[in-house]
């Protein structure tokens, strides 16, 4: 069952609470006791969460930021990169498009080459492993590519 607002917020305010606590150099046991967690294990998990969302928050700020930079990039390309007959309109639109890519990614629409998992992209060389890790035997021949 969903939680209501009002208990969400309570929860955030108690792991507030609690890393206030434990910043001041309170014990586990005595969060728990004065905040009324039901052990000191409980009393940790809420301090970890509190924490978790201290780093998130900047986080969300500077990707706010880097979009509005992004966008900004973006409308400055656009008349250029639009424009077939202007000076530098494939320059443009190669910028444009990186700018895109980057807003993608982002945005987590794109996933970058560690979020997929599997990097092996060409094929194994003499002295380069396979996909599978395997070292090529000189003479041997892919026959297929990884797909990944």
């Amino acid at each position: 069952m969903a939680r209501s607002f009002a208990q969400q917020l309570s929860t955030r305010t108690r792991e507030a609470e609690a890393l206030e606590l434990r910043s001041q150099g309170r014990t586990y046991d005595d969060i728990a006791t004065e905040l009324g967690f039901s052990n000191r294990g409980a009393a940790h998990k809420a301090v970890q969460r509190a924490l978790l969302a201290t780093i998130r928050q900047p986080a969300e700020v500077l990707r706010t930021l880097q979009m509005e930079r992004l966008e900004e990039a973006f409308r400055a390309l656009w008349p250029k990169a639009t424009d077939p007959d202007h000076a530098h309109h494939l320059r443009a639109v190669d910028s444009m498009l990186s700018v895109l890519d980057r807003m993608d990614r982002l945005t987590g629409l794109t996933e970058t080459p560690k979020q997929r998992g599997n990097t092996c992209r060409s094929p194994a060389g003499p002295e380069r492993p396979d996909c599978t890790g395997q070292a090529r035997s000189p003479g041997s021949k892919v026959t297929t590519w990884p797909t990944g």
